[in-house]
């Protein structure tokens, strides 16, 4: 191979190499503004607590036994007229239960 061919060749690897490091020095401007929001957006927010930290408190602090309202919400009666009946809204004492797909989706 020729010098020249050997020297074109170098040049625009390294034309390439500027281009990517050009391109990596943007993004990481970028991403920094990012993240500069992302503290911003987080600062202005409430702190969130998910369900699953509400079900354990009620567990481990009040003391609640969850098999025993899983027990309540689907009683015989409610088990027995889903399995004859499907998908629906089934009577359980003062509320309803939901049932989907064999997911109780909620009570009401």
């Amino acid at each position: 191979m020729s010098h020249t061919k050997s020297h074109s060749r170098l040049d625009r690897e390294l034309a390439k190499r500027r281009n990517i490091e050009y391109d990596i020095h943007h993004k990481k401007q970028a991403l920094r503004a990012s993240n500069k929001r992302i503290e911003q957006i987080k600062g202005e927010c409430d702190i969130i607590i998910t369900n699953h930290a509400l079900l354990r408190y009620a567990e481990r602090v009040l003391n609640i036994d969850f098999e025993e309202v899983r027990k309540a919400i689907l009683s015989d009666e409610v088990l027995r007229l889903y399995k004859e009946l499907g998908n629906g809204k089934y009577p359980n004492g003062t509320y309803h239960v939901v049932i989907e797909n064999n997911f109780v989706k909620t009570v009401i």
